[in-house]
């Protein structure tokens, strides 16, 4: 505390290092606490009559002043001293401080003794702290001494007292009295300049002496010109922005400029620029300078340039081109949040312990771990060092861990912070003995071995004996200890088979010794330094042997090349791998384990950590690389990309678009999939049991059976695939011969199964029998219909109303096959036959129990082995293009119409439920209405004949909607058909015409993403096909609205079948656990020319189609009137044509106007009872005149328009409008109108304003004849060149017609802006790296 002596005692606060401020009065470059060079000696200090022997005295005892004085100066005529009391030092005693003393100001003494005690009885409801303080304060900053001499004060922050020590003060005042005179600036405004010498001012010396306060003289010397003046501009140098520029980059700003006329009196003169600042020295007489006018305020910025250093390669390597990113790292460049170590190695400490041994050990990253070190046979890794001294070097380590570990479990229950910290360093002694474990130490310690004699050789069980654990991180293998019998057994054995390892090993550095050396006792130290030096060598020649691993392209993470080393191998193939695991937590990186519980329990998140996952990536990459060299850019890339991730097909698409649309009877457009499904195992007496019924919606039977079915036998019996009681059924038929060929037939029974007279459709002879899935579908039509059966058009034309027996039926069977092979159907086959019987017709009817599978009574054949999925009702008979679909998109579900999915299936059964059906035997009805459903039950199936789900993998080849260039194709290759259409070949003009001449360009659009709307556009297409959106969103009557009717009524119709919205955070919760560095991989096979969207992608579906209404729709009046005419009585309708008399004045202009009433009605004249009760029959007089004016008149008035009132009344008797009875007559139109007195003829073309044309002039009709002209002239023309009259002619040479007054934001037309065309970019200063030795 600084006590400072003046008029007044003021206290300055005690105050830490501010850092640097401005430079302090009497010294030089230095801020507060700082200050460089010697102190001014102060102005008229005072006088003190002690100062001389002060001073005298000061240099005596400067040294012994040092150890407590702190402060000892002269500052404004006030001596200042203040001093630190030091207990038991000898401070000296200084001239005219002897006697004066003074306490600290404002500070109180207490006894904090007294505090101390009520705190210890009441705490912090005593009003007292521990140290005995008043707590809370009087205020904040109170200051108190307490009986040791220490000062407190009481800040906050940090609401505390604070302790400063013992501080004592003192103040010498000589009684002195000195005036000081305070001097104030005198400032006024300037009103006027009137000479160099006299300038007049705003406010006078007395006045600013008043408001200052001055005591002094008011009036001043006004004889002696002030030295000290200057004159204070308002205006900042921000507002300022002409400068004068030398040659030299040199910058000077000015304030004023005027023009010289009397220095050059000769035009154009001079001028004289007052600048704000003095010239620069470098300015010379007769420099170049430009005058510049700054236009925008000048930006620095700190630039880093870094020299371009190109790399040198030493071999040829191919390189893959990078796009986007810059990094070539194992990790992506991304901010994390700040984390303790707690909360990176988590409160559990098994897991703690293995990231610390994994991560912050001393081995981590010294070495490359080798994969292809077999330590179960001598040879793959000793060499050159003993295999006796590596097992006892084992053996010691340990009995050392061993005794570690029951030093620390004997301690266990014991208490303290002395126990606790001895007790961790006991096991971090066995942990560090642990962690410098060499290869073959580890192997012995962390694996697990057994004796194996095979043809490749044997393997020795090289590992220490394990008692118990499974080996991984958490739970690791228990060892036998040292002294168990089991484990000295394998020692013992172990170490005679390393002895004569090492007798017979040539290659052993201490069999080059010479004996004598060998055989000397006391050369024992220096025998084992050389098998010391021996196994350095052998891990320098295990690392040589691996060198050719690095071309060992195994899968297994423990195979081949080493995991280390994936990254810089891959580096070295010009691809650069990324970890997309890089932010996911330590213990899921090291251990594949994380904490979930507040117990700090943990559990298993993979049983591999997601780094050797992420490797395990790495290594699939590098084993394809060949492949995706050749395939970079294509489709086929991006597949095998994904694969090698692991990531389902169907999950991460990859999507093209465009190409030409194909014509209504071309071949649709496809998307080729991979669909993963499952389908119903039927073995031994297995079947589904249904019903068949009149179904809720169109109360008939159901028009169309469809299923798809692969046999497992190879052939030689008739199987049943699916029967109605003894009624009818479609069953496998063979051929009776060896081969797989066989009938799929549908057969209807009348009467029985032995009726010679079944009706039966069996299909051409197939290759049902060998293996593979085949599609079949059965309908029934009106024989009606004259395709036989195909049902080509899909319409209403031969479908069924009504299940009435007598009629004429004509029944189908389709099968087809489709091959993924060549992505074709590769067959296909119906047959067909009508029947009118009642029997047959009645049968096919009836209501019966339904078995897809057949039932055990082998009716119509044996029951079906084999497999079975998609099994479907329909109640309208499907036509065959839909059939189509499906042979090669079994999962399509599309009908006769875009509604068919959900009017129409009636019934379905996937059979892709994959679970034990001998426990639940419901089989799910999945179609889309669920109104009416039928729940199937599973017969005969046992835990004895799992599985009871076959897993498929299919290729689905489904069509696709025709919706707009966006639409999804997966050719886009081009195969176009060409004719001639333009005459023979020529060599000079084309005579062909391609397919795809007016088809649109490709898109060049690519999707590989994660799409939650991707899944609900799939079923969507699946449920509507090729539809073409086009001929539902070009509705004319849909112009003015924001909605396409017709598609929105499809899309009313899918969406039924959700009860719920789908859950979008599933999805995404979902694909957080694939490796997202795919995307970085996919980005470097992308060609430069497709725009691609990656990642995850949220779009609207496929039937969400956006519309904006353009433009308003016309406001229309209705101008037409109805009215009525009331003739029941006598009615006499007549007008007249009001006559306008007037004095027309012929010279000069006038105005004639006048009214033509024209009435029009249609009256219906008949005979009828009046209300006397007389027969009369009704008449309607209509009379009118027409007024006509004579005259001669201006022809001008003929260019106005005239006013004619067009209304059907006239003012009437009473003031109003004349109703004329009942009788009611409308005209269109307003009441009156304007409109041309003559009608407007249009003679001629508008003229030109370019162009002109020459006129001739003839004498006579001869000269005419033989153009033989007398003059001519120039003329306007009526043509005008295209050129003249466009966009680009207005753009290069006419020039804007707007103005200001014409455009909308009433600016100009034309808006130049000029820009800097350089472009500045910075880089931000780097953050320092952490560096670990």
């Amino acid at each position: 505390m600084i006590y400072w002596g003046g008029n007044h005692q003021t206290i300055i606060p005690r105050m830490g290092a501010c850092g640097s401020g401005t430079d302090p009065k009497g010294g030089s470059g230095g801020g507060a606490g700082s200050g460089g060079g010697s102190a001014n000696v102060p102005i008229d200090a005072g006088k003190f009559d002690f100062l001389d022997d002060f001073k005298d005295w000061l240099k005596d005892n400067a040294g012994k002043l040092a150890l407590g004085a702190l402060a000892v100066g002269l500052v404004a005529g006030a001596l200042v001293y203040a001093k630190k009391r030091r207990k038991g030092g000898d401070t000296p005693s200084i001239p005219g401080f002897e006697d004066s003393g003074f306490d600290i100001e404002g500070a109180s003494s207490i006894d904090r003794s007294a505090g101390r005690g009520a705190f210890d009885e009441n705490g912090a409801s005593s009003g007292f702290d521990s140290n005995g303080l008043p707590n809370p304060p009087e205020y904040v900053g109170q200051q108190v001494v307490d009986e040791d001499g220490n000062l407190w004060v009481y800040k906050d922050p940090p609401g505390e007292w604070i302790n400063f020590g013992d501080v004592d003060a003192q103040f010498l005042n000589t009684g002195q009295v000195r005036e000081v005179p305070i001097y104030q600036d005198y400032e006024s405004r300037i009103r006027e300049v009137q000479n160099q010498d006299i300038i007049l001012t705003e406010k006078s010396w007395a006045q600013v002496a008043e408001e200052v306060g001055n005591i002094g003289p008011v009036q001043p010397n006004l004889q002696v010109k002030f030295e000290d003046w200057y004159v204070e501009y308002d205006i900042a140098t921000k507002d300022l922005y002409t400068y004068l520029r030398f040659n030299n980059d040199t910058r000077v700003l000015t304030t004023n400029f005027k023009e010289d006329t009397s220095t050059y009196t000769e035009y154009p003169h001079s001028i004289v620029y007052k600048l704000y600042e003095p010239l620069p020295d470098n300015i010379q007489r007769g420099d170049f300078l430009y005058v510049v006018k700054e236009m925008a305020q000048p930006y620095e910025e700190r630039v880093q340039l870094i020299d371009f250093v190109d790399e040198t390669l030493s071999d040829v390597v191919l390189r893959q081109p990078k796009f986007e990113s810059d990094n070539e790292n194992y990790f992506s460049p991304r901010d994390t949040q700040y984390k303790t170590y707690t909360d990176l190695t988590t409160s559990n400490t098994d897991i703690a312990k293995v990231i610390e041994n994994e991560v912050i050990s001393g081995s981590f990253g010294e070495s490359i771990e080798l994969n292809g070190l077999d330590f179960r046979q001598f040879k793959f890794f000793s060499k050159f060092s003993s295999v006796e001294d590596r097992l006892g070097n084992f053996k010691y380590k340990l009995q050392q861990i061993e005794l570690f570990e029951s030093q620390s479990l004997s301690l266990l229950g014991i208490s303290g912070s002395h126990t606790a910290n001895y007790t961790a360093s006991l096991d971090m002694k066995a942990r560090k003995i642990k962690n410098e474990f060499t290869p073959f130490e580890k192997y012995m310690y962390f694996e697990s071995s057994s004796y194996i004699s095979s043809s490749l050789g044997i393997f020795h069980d090289n590992a220490w004996p394990k008692k118990s654990g499974t080996g991984t991180n958490l739970n690791p293998y228990v060892l036998y200890s040292v002294s168990e019998s089991i484990a000295t057994s394998w020692y013992d054995r172990q170490i005679v088979s390393a002895s004569n390892y090492d007798r017979e090993n040539r290659d052993r550095l201490l069999t080059n010794i010479p004996a004598h050396i060998r055989d000397e006792s006391q050369n024992d130290a220096f025998l084992t330094f050389i098998n010391m030096t021996g196994e350095h060598f052998d891990g320098i020649w295990s690392y040589i042997n691996q060198i050719p691993a690095i071309h060992d392209r195994r899968n297994g993470l423990n195979e081949g090349l080493s995991k280390d080393l994936i990254y810089h191998v891959g580096r070295s193939l010009g691809f650069y791998l990324n970890d997309g695991k890089d932010l996911i937590s330590l213990p899921r990186y090291v251990t594949g384990a994380q904490v979930t519980g507040s117990d700090s329990t943990s559990s298993t998140f993979s049983a591999s950590p997601e780094r050797d996952i992420s490797r395990e990536i790495w290594k699939r990459i590098l084993a394809n690389m060949p492949f995706f060299l050749k395939t970079k850019g294509t489709l086929r890339s991006f597949k095998g990309l994904i694969n090698c991730y692991g990531i389902p097909s169907s999950i991460l698409r990859v999507r093209e678009y465009g190409g030409p649309q194909p014509e209504q009877d071309a071949k649709p457009a496809v998307s080729i999939t991979r669909n993963f499904t499952k389908a119903l195992e039927f073995k031994g007496n297995t079947h589904v049991l249904s019903t068949w019924v009149n179904d809720s919606k169109s109360g008939r039977k159901p028009d169309t059976v469809e299923f798809r079915f692969r046999s497992a036998t190879a052939s030689g019996s008739t199987q049943t695939i699916v029967q109605a009681g003894d009624d009818w059924a479609v069953r496998l038929k063979d051929n009776s011969s060896t081969d797989n060929y066989g009938f799929v037939e549908f057969v209807l029974s009348g009467s029985g199964p032995d009726d010679p007279g079944l009706f039966t459709l069996t299909s051409e002879e197939l290759p049902i029998y060998d293996g593979e899935f085949y599609s079949v579908m059965l309908t029934r039509l009106s024989a009606s219909v004259e395709d036989s059966g195909r049902h080509y058009s899909g319409s209403s034309i031969g479908q069924l109303t009504a299940d009435t027996t007598s009629q004429n039926i004509v029944y189908s069977l389709h099968v087809g096959r489709y091959d993924s092979g060549v992505k074709r159907i590769l067959r296909q086959n119906w047959v067909s036959g009508s029947n009118a019987t009642s029997s047959f017709n009645g049968a096919f009817v009836g209501n019966e129990t339904l078995y897809i599978g057949g039932n055990g009574t082998n009716t119509f054949g044996t029951q079906f082995s084999g497999s079975l999925m998609e099994f479907r009702y329909w109640n309208s008979a499907l036509n065959s293009g839909s059939f189509q679909n499906r042979i090669a998109a079994p999962k399509s579900y599309d009908g006769n119409h875009a509604s068919a999915s959900w009017e129409d299936l009636v019934l379905r059964y996937s059979f892709n439920d994959d679970k034990d059906l001998s426990s639940d035997g419901d089989i799910r009805d999945t179609s889309a209405d669920q109104s009416y459903f039928q729940t199937g039950s599973a017969q005969g199936y046992t835990s004895g004949n799992k599985p009871h789900f076959r897993s498929i993998v299919d290729e689905e080849k489904a069509r696709v909607p025709g919706i707009g260039p966006n639409r999804r194709v997966e050719n886009k290759v081009r195969v176009e058909n060409n004719k001639l259409v333009f005459g023979g070949l020529a060599v000079d003009q084309r005579a062909e015409l391609s397919a795809y001449d007016l088809a649109p360009l490709d898109s060049n659009r690519l999707g590989i993403f994660f799409s939650p709307t991707d899944v609900i556009n799939e079923d969507i297409i699946r449920s509507v096909a090729n539809l073409d959106f086009d001929q539902y969103v070009g509705d004319p009557r849909d112009k003015y609205k924001r909605r396409y009717r017709q598609l929105e009524d499809i899309s009313t119709t899918y969406w039924q079948k959700y009860t719920s919205p789908n859950n979008f955070w599933d999805y995404i919760r979902l694909i957080r656990f694939y490796d997202q560095s795919i995307f970085e991989q996919l980005k470097r096979m992308i060609p430069a020319r497709a725009n691609a969207n990656l990642g995850i992608l949220i779009e609207p579906n496929i039937l969400e189609r956006r519309k904006e209404v353009i433009g308003a729709p016309p406001n229309l009046i209705d101008q037409d009137f109805e009215g009525a005419v009331d003739a029941n009585l006598y009615r006499t309708i007549s007008g007249s044509q009001p006559f306008y008399t007037s004095s027309i004045d012929l010279t000069v202009p006038m105005k004639v106007s006048g009214s033509y009433l024209t009435y029009t009605g249609s009256l219906n004249v008949s005979r009828q009872v009046d209300k006397y009760g007389v027969h009369n029959q009704s008449t309607v007089v209509l009379s009118g005149s027409y007024l006509v004016y004579t005259g001669s008149i201006d022809a001008d008035i003929f260019r106005t328009p005239s006013l004619y009132i067009v209304s059907s009344s006239i003012p009437g008797w009473g003031g109003g409008e004349e109703k004329y009875g009942e009788t009611l007559f409308t005209i269109g139109g307003p009441e009156k109108i304007f409109s041309e007195v003559l009608q407007p003829n249009i003679t001629g073309s508008r003229l030109s304003e370019h162009n002109f044309e020459r006129r001739f002039f003839y004498t006579t009709q001869a000269s005419a004849s033989e153009d033989n002209f007398f003059s001519s002239s120039l003329v306007r023309s009526d043509k005008q060149n295209i050129m003249l009259d466009n966009q680009l002619f207005r753009l290069s040479f006419l020039g804007s017609k707007q103005t200001k007054r014409t455009t909308l934001d009433k600016l100009e037309p034309v808006t130049v802006t000029l820009t800097n065309p350089t472009t500045l970019i910075t880089k931000d200063g780097g953050d320092s790296k952490l560096k670990v030795l």
